[in-house]
């Protein structure tokens, strides 16, 4: 049973280190430039837009309800890529329209 069992690791590939340069350079691309992100448009699904807006955000149900109701309306300010995309498919998603810009 012991054959065996080193057997099936054998085949397994191990995977390839990846230089610390790369790593780096990776992280700091990302990091590099900030967006802003502003709700245009609110949709049908009012509810369900300040339900996302306090879920993501982390804000009290009146700020995001005001929020919703003085569109055009920054909503966020110095996010990160993936903040810009978490925010721009989950509202998208509910039907508001979402403009990024770059900072």
């Amino acid at each position: 049973m012991g054959g065996l069992f080193l057997a099936v690791f054998a085949v397994v590939p191990a995977y390839p280190a990846v230089p610390s340069e790369m790593v780096e350079t990776a992280a700091v691309s990302e990091n590099a430039a900030t967006y802003t992100v502003i709700l245009k448009e609110v949709g049908p699904n009012k509810v369900k837009v300040v339900k996302i807006l306090r879920s993501i955000l982390g804000i009290e149900l009146k700020d995001a309800y005001n929020m919703v109701n003085e569109v055009p309306k920054v909503i966020k300010e110095n996010a990160t890529a993936e903040e810009v995309e978490t925010l721009k498919s989950e509202l998208e998603a509910a039907g508001a329209s979402v403009e990024i810009k770059e900072e």
